[in-house]
This record gives structure tokens, sequence and C-alpha cells, in this order.
């Protein structure tokens, strides 16, 4: 409600508030990775837009604006990463694999987000999502 109302500082007093009675509350950890982006703490917002994830994986706020960070840090890999997982989510499968196929063109060979990418490959091939 605050992050519409564009105030800014309560958005990030509540977040903080509900981070304190709940640590694994998603949602805090997304409008603080946003504030934090928006405000150029691109560590910092890619640090609680990954927490997002790692509790609710298939959030699409969070790949969004994960994405998001990562293009603004010059991170092209993790970019089309979480750009084609945010595709994915919203069943656009096409564009999804076009965005893993360029990660997997930008990755190192071998890598964990290598083998994450053609995992995520393999799967929308096999799923049709």
């Amino acid at each position: 409600c605050y992050l519409k109302l564009q105030d800014l500082s309560r958005a990030r007093e509540t977040a903080l508030q509900s981070l304190r009675l709940k640590a694994d509350h998603a949602p805090a950890h997304i409008i603080l990775g946003m504030l934090d982006q928006d405000s150029g703490n691109l560590s910092e917002a890619i640090s609680h837009l990954e927490e997002a994830l790692r509790i609710e994986p298939e959030d699409m706020t969070a790949n969004f604006h994960l994405a998001m960070a990562y293009r603004k840090s010059g991170d092209a890999v993790r970019e089309a990463f979480y750009s084609a997982r945010y595709l994915r989510i919203n069943l656009n499968p096409e564009g999804a694999l076009g965005e893993l196929n360029r990660a997997k063109g930008l990755a190192a060979e071998n890598s964990p987000l290598s083998f994450r990418i053609s995992e995520e490959i393999r799967e929308i091939k096999r799923e049709g999502l």
C-alpha cells in the first residue's frame, strides 16, 4: 500500500517490521529489493530478491525485479535467466526458451548456473511450460 502511495520510507519501515515478525515473508523481501534497486543499492536488492525466491521460487514479481537488478548490475547471464523464469511463469515458453538460450550462450561452461539453465530448457521442452 505504501509503495503504491510512493511513501517509500513507510514502505521500508513496514517491510522491515514484517521481517522482524516473520523472517521468511517473501513479499517483505520483494518490497525491500524493489526499494534498494530504485535507490541504486543493487547488492542489497539482489540479496532480498534472491531470498524472496528461495521462499517462493515461482514469484513473478521477484523474478522480474531480479532480472532488472541484474541488468542494472551488468550481469547479462543472470538477467537473461531470471527474465526467462519470469516469462515461463507468465506462460510464455517460447520467450522463456529464447532468454534461456541467450543465457546459455553467455554462461561459463560447466558452471552451476549453466547446469541450471540447461535443466530449465529440458523442463520446458518436456512439459511445454
